[in-house]
């Protein structure tokens, strides 16, 4: 994976030792994605921060109770509907929640970007985009802030990287419209 770094883009923040979600010890991250054919590209990600547990809150239980946990529960759903067949509720199996969670892996271990987990369906700036994880370093009060990103929003003209209006001169240079629609993400 390439990041803007590794691209000669200049940021003035200082990263975690990994620059993951899981530079902040206890944090845990699992992913299930689920791809079939053309119209199936949709996930379960399953986030473990500071005792929290996320994702689909039946199987959570059923999961929890076998671990003997009682962890609280979130439920994230963001829309996939240009890459997945949104109506057909393709995680209908708890198997995918479990794989998810049991998937989950902690600091030492490397968190899966990309075509992965809660990003496999989704569009931003005009773009297919994939989960992203990154931290940054507070030094004045000795904190870390780690974050994955799962986005879903606006169009190619307001891509800006590092103040560089980037979406904007894309689209100059472009000759035809790419098969993903510039169009704001629902």
């Amino acid at each position: 994976k390439r990041r803007g770094r590794d691209l000669g883009i200049q940021f003035s923040s200082v990263t975690g030792k990994s620059n993951s979600i899981t530079d902040v010890e206890d944090v845990e991250v699992g992913f299930s994605t689920i791809i079939e054919g053309d119209s199936i590209q949709t996930d379960v990600t399953a986030v473990f921060p500071c005792e929290l547990v996320g994702t689909y809150p039946d199987s959570l239980i059923k999961w929890a109770l076998k671990k003997n946990n009682s962890n609280t529960m979130i439920n994230i759903e963001t829309y996939d509907g240009y890459f997945n067949d949104i109506n057909g509720s393709h995680v209908k199996e708890e198997e995918y929640v479990f794989e998810a969670l049991d998937d989950a892996k902690r600091s030492d271990s490397v968190i899966q970007e990309g075509n992965a987990g809660s990003e496999t369906g989704m569009i931003s700036l005009g773009f297919k985009v994939g989960t992203a994880i990154s931290s940054r370093k507070v030094d004045c009060i000795n904190y870390m802030i780690e974050i994955l990103v799962q986005s879903n929003f606006g169009r190619k003209k307001q891509l800006i990287i590092a103040v560089i209006p980037a979406g904007e001169e894309l689209l100059k240079i472009e000759k035809t419209n790419a098969n993903i629609p510039d169009e704001d993400a629902r």
